[in-house]
């Protein structure tokens, strides 16, 4: 029997409808993939928001045992991500002589479990990464840095990372001398992070806004896995750990759960009716395993890198994890970073006894902190003998030539003082002094000083200016 309307059935005219309607199926299609990734992007804000959460709930319902963890030793560790991040956006957002290598913060720990068999475990802060800036004053610490105490901090780097902050150069400015010190001309990330992260005043005053260093840490654990412990303070409180409000979940959460299903839609809806609802409760229930690697699947569709190392630097929040747990030490081999070989000897000479003890309570903020700390560094220093201060003026201002200028600023009133009590005595003017006010305010400076604190910076380069002139004016008659 002939088909229906044979007479006006044409070969070609079907081919041509088959592929308008496949070319219109995959214009869809490409056109739905920003929408994927921002589905992936909502979905990933709402998994950080809910996974305190769901890991403090797990950690009730396992974890049966207690013991407390001994806490070696505190890392900063500048991950592979971070550097290629940095390698790939540049240099602009970073002050000339500062560290911008993202860290991840980290505390090595060692307890006995219930049999008695020993445990080094390590606890990683689940906050975003720790940019070495400097930090404000006004900085109190997360969640994590009130609970872990700062102890013999190191600086570490993943496999990889030196070769790319070595290739990150800051050119500074010629004249970064003064008299018979040499300066340095240029910074890599790597000098700036052996100098930035070990720096003996900025650690001492991290430390002061968090617990004693003998303080424990009370882990919580299962008899069948206690190197995956819970940390007791997150258990206890797992909103303190937060990253993203739990309300931006039940926000960002639907919207996110809707637009991955109209995805769905475009790319499975045409195997079966019920696919694309298959297809988005397993993108939902298997959101702890592909949000990590969240942008190690945009990197695949990135045209271009800068593009993925820009969403990195706004939304890396996004890919850390926040289940509040401890792990074994990963088996790569971490690089240490050792201080610089010049400012790291000055450091130790210059403050050798200078550092007072920690307080009994920790102070709120990082300011608070660095002024009682600098308080007590001026009052040791006060106090040594005429001889060992005039020696040690001098290496304050070789570390002023290197761009460190957080001894200068808390020895600076003393110096001051000396001066004024040598013109009221009327004793001879002490060079030592005089040269390190000199060197303090023409030295040109290049990055921060402590914690990026430029008013104070600014406010104390103008209390320099003012005591040299007023010692340039004592001395214009004995050089008449």
């Amino acid at each position: 029997m002939p088909l229906p309307n044979a007479e006006n059935f044409s070969f070609r005219d079907a081919a041509l409808r088959i592929a308008g309607l496949k070319a219109r199926m995959w214009l869809a299609r490409l056109i739905g993939l920003p929408f994927a990734v921002v589905g992936g992007i909502m979905l990933a804000f709402a998994w950080s928001a809910v996974q305190p959460w769901i890991s403090a709930l797990h950690g009730r319902l396992v974890a049966a045992n207690s013991t407390q963890a001994r806490i070696v030793e505190s890392r900063f560790v500048c991950e592979s991500s971070q550097a290629r991040q940095l390698a790939l956006t540049g240099l602009e957002h970073v002050v000339p002589g500062e560290a911008g290598c993202g860290m991840r913060e980290q505390a090595l720990l060692r307890f006995l479990d219930a049999s008695g068999t020993p445990h080094t475990v390590l606890a990683t802060d689940p906050s975003d990464h720790f940019v070495a800036q400097g930090l404000s004053p006004s900085f109190a610490g997360d969640k994590f840095q009130r609970t872990f105490a700062l102890v013999g901090p190191k600086i570490y780097a993943e496999p990889g990372v030196e070769d790319l902050l070595r290739q990150l150069q800051t050119d500074l400015p010629d004249d970064l001398s003064f008299g018979s010190d040499s300066a340095i001309s240029a910074w890599t990330q790597v000098d700036a992070l052996r100098s930035r992260m070990n720096d003996p005043l900025v650690n001492a005053a991290f430390a002061w806004v968090r617990p004693s260093a003998s303080s424990a840490i009370e882990l919580r654990y299962s008899a069948s896995d206690p190197e995956h412990a819970w940390i007791g303070a997150f258990l206890d409180d797992p909103d303190g750990w937060n990253r993203v409000p739990l309300m931006l979940a039940l926000l960002l959460g639907p919207m996110g759960i809707f637009v991955t299903y109209k995805v769905a839609q475009l790319f499975v809806g045409h195997w079966h009716r019920h696919a694309p609802v298959l297809a988005t409760i397993s993108i939902v229930l298997g959101m702890p395993l592909w949000v990590p690697h969240l942008f190690d699947v945009m990197d695949r569709f990135a045209t271009r890198a800068e593009v993925v190392a820009t969403l990195r630097e706004d939304f890396g929040i996004l890919v850390l994890s926040n289940d509040g747990r401890v792990e074994p030490p990963p088996v790569e081999t971490l690089q240490a970073l050792e201080p610089d070989a010049v400012t790291g000897p000055l450091y130790a000479r210059l403050l050798d006894g200078l550092i007072p003890e920690p307080p009994p309570r920790p102070y709120k903020t990082m300011g608070a902190a660095f002024d009682a700390l600098c308080a007590g560094v001026a009052e040791r220093f006060s106090v040594l003998p005429a001889a060992e201060r005039d020696e040690r003026y001098p290496w304050v201002s070789k570390l002023q030539a290197r761009g460190i200028s957080t001894p200068g600023a808390c020895l600076l009133p003393v110096a001051i003082r000396g001066l004024d009590e040598a013109f009221a005595t009327g004793a001879p003017r002490p060079s030592p002094e005089y040269g390190f006010l000199m060197a303090y305010v023409f030295q040109p400076r290049f990055g921060s000083s402590f914690v990026a604190d430029y008013t104070r910076a600014h406010e104390l380069a103008e209390t320099a200016k003012e005591a040299l002139n007023r010692e340039m004016e004592r001395r214009k008659p004995l050089e008449q």
